[in-house]
């Protein structure tokens, strides 16, 4: 992708930004500053740093403190990437197959991929591969953390690792027909030259990126960030992509219609090209969608309690009830998969699950020492129908 594209992307990135602060604040001034702070919350404060640092009016001073940005994030990065290839190393020792995904994987579409930040490490490894991965993370001095059927996570300080045997196994149950995609994975991958890492096609490289969005909708948000990584991913692959694939799977999933709206919004807000074909029918536009994009952050926490988020869980989702009493049932009574890191002895006792409940009730009422200890409680109807809106839109974007 040429730079000058890539620049393009950035400042729409920028624009994008301050625009929606100036709406909320009711202000047209919007210091660099304040832009910073609300680019963190969307994990893309190195690449607005490199964006305001092209601007050639940009005061020496103001260019420093971007620069300074621009290398914590580098250097955080940088630190993630030794761990991988260290991991990696190992698994190339033992023969242990794997396949890096998601953050990585993406950013080398940008103009320096060290500046798109990622959370943690996703690898997909085959599932006879999961106990000789144990042992290697084991080994390497990480703590087992989070673990379900289909993923577990291994943790050193802030290097995080998630292993994956299924990637995002909740939208399989609610689209079912995702699934042998996603099982499959392995065919859609090229091995690289004398070694254990493979890596998926582009083609299926940006439907898993689509279906990772239709995931994160479910459990909070998509912010700013997954729109500007199909932004830049169009714009460096867009001609590697079999469109023809691309629409025959989406249909396959029954998520076409949700792959048209997340293009013409990609398109609404950055300068990407599409195929004529992508966006003959009328898609859904919508401020409310785009507030709700917008102000929740990365992954729609911010501004959010852990009682408006429990309806987002499988739990919740696969009982289709967002009224108050089923809201507060989800909230207490978590699947048992969503507590075995916190509560690692329900991976070996699992009739224990209802100790769990009374450790959960202790430990809230000891956070919440000298606040109002109800007050969540009784923000329940109100949180009920925040959900019930969201949901609302979420249906008219194509998903169930």
């Amino acid at each position: 992708m040429a730079a000058k594209a890539q620049q393009k992307i950035l400042q729409a990135l920028v624009l994008l930004m301050r625009g929606y602060l100036q709406k909320t604040s009711g202000t047209e001034t919007v210091k660099n500053v304040q832009l910073l702070s609300f680019a963190r919350q969307h994990s893309v404060i190195g690449l607005t740093a490199q964006a305001l640092s092209l601007d050639p009016t940009l005061e020496a001073a103001q260019r420093r403190y971007c620069t300074g940005v621009e290398m914590a994030v580098l250097q955080r990065t940088c630190e993630k990437n030794f761990a991988f290839s260290q991991i990696a190393e190992a698994f190339e020792a033992q023969k242990i197959p794997c396949l890096p995904v998601k953050g990585f994987r993406i950013g080398r579409a940008y103009p320096v991929p060290e500046l798109r930040e990622m959370g943690d490490w996703d690898i997909v490894i085959h599932p006879e591969d999961r106990e000789a991965a144990a042992s290697v993370f084991a080994k390497a001095g990480y703590a087992a953390g989070e673990h379900s059927e289909s993923s577990s996570q291994y943790q050193k300080d802030e290097i995080v690792f998630e292993i994956h045997t299924l990637l995002f196994p909740s939208l399989c149950r609610l689209y079912p027909k995702c699934r042998p995609f996603l099982q499959n994975l392995w065919q859609c991958a090229r091995q690289a030259e004398a070694s254990q890492q493979f890596f998926l096609t582009e083609t299926a490289e940006f439907l898993m990126m689509v279906l990772h969005m239709a995931s994160h909708f479910y459990y909070g948000n998509c912010g700013i960030r997954f729109f500007l990584d199909l932004a830049m991913y169009l714009d460096q692959y867009s001609m590697q992509i079999d469109w023809k694939i691309v629409l025959e799977q989406m249909q396959t999933f029954g998520l076409s219609r949700f792959l048209r709206e997340m293009l013409a919004l990609t398109a609404k807000w950055f300068p990407v090209n599409l195929p004529d074909d992508i966006l003959q029918t009328e898609t859904f536009q919508n401020r409310r969608l785009e507030q709700m994009i917008l102000s929740g952050g990365t992954y729609g926490y911010v501004g959010r309690s852990n009682l408006s988020l429990a309806v987002k869980t499988d739990y919740a989702l696969s009982h289709k009830k967002t009224g108050a009493k089923h809201l507060l049932c989800a909230w207490i009574f978590r699947p048992i998969n969503h507590l075995q890191g916190e509560y690692t002895y329900l991976k070996k006792y699992p009739f224990l699950y209802p100790l769990s409940f009374f450790q959960r009730a202790v430990r809230w009422l000891r956070r919440r020492k000298g606040r109002d200890t109800f007050a969540s409680v009784r923000d329940l109807p109100k949180e009920a129908d925040r959900v019930s809106q969201e949901f609302d839109l979420l249906h008219k974007i194509g998903l169930k």
